[in-house]
């Protein structure tokens, strides 16, 4: 859900205006003011969805992304077997991981629009059993070939489920999505006071309604009428303008400083993810096991990295809310043309931009000198750890300078942020066979770190001059 800019009321208008001090008596039209304003409505809450659904929706959707991380993590320890089995180098497995990481920057700027203006729910459920399918596809595909194979060497051992298990697992994501999860775009339901059916609506609500007018003959409703949409509202329209979004957002020059930061900081990531495999089997001799308990480390330190920066950012904004006199708790009533957002996002960031630079140039002359294989696991931990921490921070600024396109500012981050790893998988090899893995991770590490320092240093300096211009162009 994402929140839209505050603009003042007729109230607050009409308390602007102090009255002056020669004047006697207030008029009547002036209590009569004061009455309107004593009877004025409050104003909506900006979501209706209670804390429970809040928190379980927060898990669930936790859950639901994990596929995206799965997916690769299940590939990348293979990039080496891959090779031997293909009879092929490992530059060209290595550019399979570019065509993928080129999926992924483009798929999003049409399902991000799709789910801005027709609604999360569907283009979620839709594309989560897509995969589902896809997965049991293959599944079987596996299974077959496996029994087709040990016919062949007349052996009698089952097939391994493994394949199976995880499509089971996919399908498990499109059972809670399709009968727990709730509409929550603002252009659909609002701010959840709206009654939505059809796709929009839960697996079990459609059911219980169903349920009610079998029995009952008509739809009891309790709690008096619930908000109903016009015909208008209650069809939001997409067209292919919506899909350029997150190309538009790109070419802002503030989105395109946090954008830099945001690429930057994930390619360090996706380096390492394309790196491990071919390291530790040219290196250390490790086996395909080996190698992916390898990644372990490297996915636990995302893990924590993503913690740490949700509870640093949580404590930076209140920190520089108070420094200029905002009051933390109302951070979904800051104006955006007051708040120094991006001094909130970047505090200290400086300082983890140095250690990351440091830890990826002392993983590259680790694994150059051949030192006992811990070090550079343990290298890996904090790099992942750094690089996630750095990406949710730039994200979190990407998302709050588009209040009102979330979906199409997280859309051009993985844009961006997929690009530039794309093209880091593509040049891997080739860099490391020209200049050895020392050399190479020092430079990758100077190139992303200073891309990150300028990054911030431009966001804080430039960005809420820049971010003010764009907004009021907007109005």
């Amino acid at each position: 859900m994402s929140a839209g800019t505050k603009t003042p009321d007729s109230a607050a208008i009409i308390l602007s205006h102090a009255t002056p001090t020669g004047e006697s008596a207030p008029s009547s039209d002036s209590n009569n003011n004061n009455d309107n304003r004593n009877n004025a409505p409050p104003p909506k809450p900006y979501s209706t969805f209670p804390a429970s659904t809040r928190t379980y929706l927060t898990y669930l959707l936790g859950f639901t992304i994990t596929l995206s991380t799965l997916t690769a993590t299940i590939y990348f320890p293979l990039i080496s077997l891959l090779s031997i089995q293909f009879a092929t180098s490992t530059q060209l497995i290595n550019l399979t991981v570019t065509a993928y990481a080129v999926a992924q920057a483009l798929a999003p700027a049409l399902f991000a629009s799709l789910a801005d203006r027709l609604g999360r729910r569907p283009v979620l459920l839709g594309l989560v059993a897509l995969y589902a399918a896809a997965s049991l596809g293959l599944a079987l595909l596996a299974l077959n070939l496996r029994c087709a194979q040990q016919q062949q060497q007349q052996q009698q051992q089952p097939p391994p489920p493994a394949g199976s298990a995880y499509a089971a697992l996919v399908a498990l994501r499109v059972l809670l999505a399709g009968f727990t999860l709730p509409e929550t775009a603002r252009a659909v339901v609002g701010n959840g006071e709206v009654v939505v059916g059809g796709v929009w609506s839960t697996w079990w609500a459609c059911g219980r309604r169903l349920w009610k007018r079998q029995r009952l003959g008509e739809e009891k409703k309790k709690g008096g009428p619930a908000v109903q949409r016009s015909d208008a509202e209650a069809k939001p329209r997409w067209n292919f303008r919506d899909a350029i979004a997150p190309f538009r957002i790109i070419l802002h020059r503030d989105a395109s400083a946090a954008l830099w930061m945001v690429a930057s900081s994930y390619s360090i990531y996706y380096t390492f993810q394309v790196a491990i495999p071919v390291i530790f089997d040219e290196v250390y001799g490790y086996n395909n096991l080996e190698i992916g308990l390898v990644f372990l480390p490297g996915l636990a330190g995302m893990t924590i990295g993503g913690i740490v920066a949700g509870k640093l950012i949580d404590r930076n904004y209140a920190v520089t809310a108070r420094k200029h006199g905002f009051e933390p708790q109302d951070k979904g009533k800051h104006d955006l043309f007051e708040f120094p957002i991006e001094e909130a996002r970047y505090r200290h960031c400086l300082a983890f931009i140095l250690l990351e630079v440091l830890v990826v140039i002392g993983y590259g002359w680790a694994v150059w000198a051949r030192v006992h294989p811990a070090v550079p696991i343990v290298l890996q931990f904090f790099a992942c750890a750094l690089s996630t921490l750095l990406n949710h921070t730039a994200s979190a600024l990407l998302v709050d300078i588009f209040p009102n396109a979330s979906s199409s500012a997280y859309a051009s981050g993985q844009l961006m942020r997929c690009g530039l790893s794309a093209a880091s998988a593509a040049v891997l090899q080739p860099l490391l066979d020209a200049v050895g893995r020392g050399w190479y991770f020092t430079m990758f590490s100077l190139f992303t770190g200073i891309s990150c320092a300028l990054s911030v240093v431009v966001s804080r300096r430039k960005g809420p001059d820049w971010r003010r211009r764009r907004l009021t162009r907007s109005r």
